[in-house]
């Protein structure tokens, strides 16, 4: 297998890196236990100049920090469910590179530079659904002629013509979880959601029809997933979902979102908190590229370019980390979930063990990115220095944000009785526990809900 180590001008070498990290590091670390963590902890200046070029000349388009933040943390999580064929090897599992993302800050501080990194994949969604629509037209005309063949005298010739997948990159968050897991099966598999409002989710998950919590938990870790709906006999399974999903909303959206920590979404998300810059931006300055439009077309076609390239190959390409790179991030993660135990404790361990996932997929992501442009991809890539350093920082800012997300859930002060999202949840998972148990439909409505009458409502949980 033919091995790549894209070595970007700048390059650090791994004496200098150990140093660095603890560098990193030294920010949280040496907060006292408990202490409250402003959100406003940017990302270093460094970090953009050593950037992939096309994610540095993305970042470049917008003028203030908080944009280039905001924007880069949302192209992350929009490129990760755009690399197909693309794999590394982490805790002896098979990864994508596919994250959660979370922006979030109060209503009108600045989340729009998000909408930007959805444009990068705007072509990619467009030629899928192109290809949908033809095959439609065909599908309309082989099922015109077998129509016609079944209407003459003559014995049947043609076969029923099947009917086409639907593609699309991007689902719709207030899907159903039958449709979300149709328009996964329909595209291989993958999909993002991209929601900029993150209520929109939420009531969803909030609906019968549509409490697909869990088929966001499992997908994360590419577990199968799989769905049999009862009134029309239709089963669908992805062995191997790759989905990726990116959010904005207030913080009280989040909590709406995620209801307790303890409910496995949170640790599996990248959060990126910020709060108001009262400076007026000038609306007026004009952009090299004519307008914001222009630009993330330009960069739009590089990033389907690379998409196209990966789609089209009979073999995975296996990203991996340098022995000096594992040893080191082995240190830095041990360290960083030591402090984030001593500071919270039990309830934030699985965020300390998911973001060494995170940052493993967040250095898989920058150093397919070098690969733009050059044709001669194949086997498997090496992380660069660099851009183990990169991951390394955003993971970093990252902690840090995801710890002052989680201070907001002891200062939210929610009274779980009220919450009828986590009250349904626990209903839930209880009648599951019991089906799985033997019960009847009819002793679980009793038990759970109180009325035997509502066991039409715990089939619908539990098979509809």
């Amino acid at each position: 297998m033919e091995q790549i180590n894209h070595v970007p001008t700048g390059e650090v070498c791994l004496s200098d890196l150990e140093e660095e990290v603890a560098v990193i590091s030294s920010f949280s670390n040496d907060l006292p236990i408990s202490s409250p963590i402003t959100s406003q902890v940017h990302l270093p200046d460094k970090l953009f100049d050593n950037l992939p070029d096309f994610l540095k000349s993305a970042c470049q388009v917008f003028d203030t920090q908080i944009e280039k933040e905001v924007f880069l943390i949302s192209a992350l999580g929009v490129i990760s469910g755009c690399l197909p064929q693309y794999r590394g090897i982490y805790d002896n599992s098979s990864v994508g590179a596919n994250l959660y993302v979370f922006i979030t800050a109060k209503a009108a501080a600045g989340k729009g530079a998000m909408k930007w990194a959805k444009e990068l994949a705007k072509y990619i969604h467009d030629i899928l659904k192109i290809e949908s629509r033809l095959a439609e037209e065909e599908y309309r005309d082989l099922l015109d002629d077998f129509e016609r063949n079944k209407r003459c005298k003559e014995p049947v010739t043609l076969d029923r013509p099947k009917i086409p997948k639907n593609k699309m990159l991007f689902v719709p968050a207030n899907s159903s979880s039958s449709v979300i897991l149709k328009v996964m099966a329909d595209n291989g598999g993958s999909g993002i959601i991209f929601e900029s409002e993150a209520d929109t989710l939420s009531t969803t998950l909030n609906q019968d029809w549509g409490n697909f919590s869990d088929i966001l938990r499992k997908a994360f870790h590419h577990e199968t997933l799989s769905q049999l709906r009862i009134g029309n006999n239709q089963f669908n399974e992805i062995d191997e979902p790759f989905l990726s999903v990116i959010l904005s909303g207030t913080p009280k959206q989040v909590i709406k979102l995620i209801p307790n920590i303890e409910n496995g979404l949170f640790s599996r998300f990248c959060f990126f908190s910020f709060d108001y810059d009262l400076g007026w931006k000038d609306v007026f300055k004009e952009n090299p590229y004519g307008s914001f439009n222009n630009a993330f077309r330009f960069f739009g076609e590089g990033l389907t370019d690379l998409y196209l390239k990966l789609s089209q190959r009979q073999n995975q390409i296996l990203f991996d980390f340098s022995a000096e790179q594992k040893k080191i991030f082995n240190q830095t993660f041990a360290i960083w979930q030591q402090e984030l135990f001593d500071r919270n404790g039990d309830d934030v361990v699985a965020t300390a063990r998911r973001l060494g996932l995170i940052d493993f997929r967040i250095a898989m992501i920058l150093s397919m990115l070098r690969t733009i442009g050059d044709d001669s991809i194949s086997g498997e890539i090496i992380c660069s220095d660099i851009d183990f350093e990169n991951a390394i920082s955003i993971a970093n800012v990252l902690k840090t944000h995801s710890l002052t997300i989680f201070d907001g859930y002891s200062n939210e002060n929610i009274d779980l009785k009220q919450n009828n999202y986590l009250v349904k949840a626990s209903q839930v998972e209880k009648a599951k526990e019991m089906r799985d148990s033997g019960h009847t439909f009819r002793q679980i409505a009793m038990e759970v809900l109180g009325d035997v009458k509502k066991q039409s409502t715990i089939v619908n949980w539990l098979v509809n």
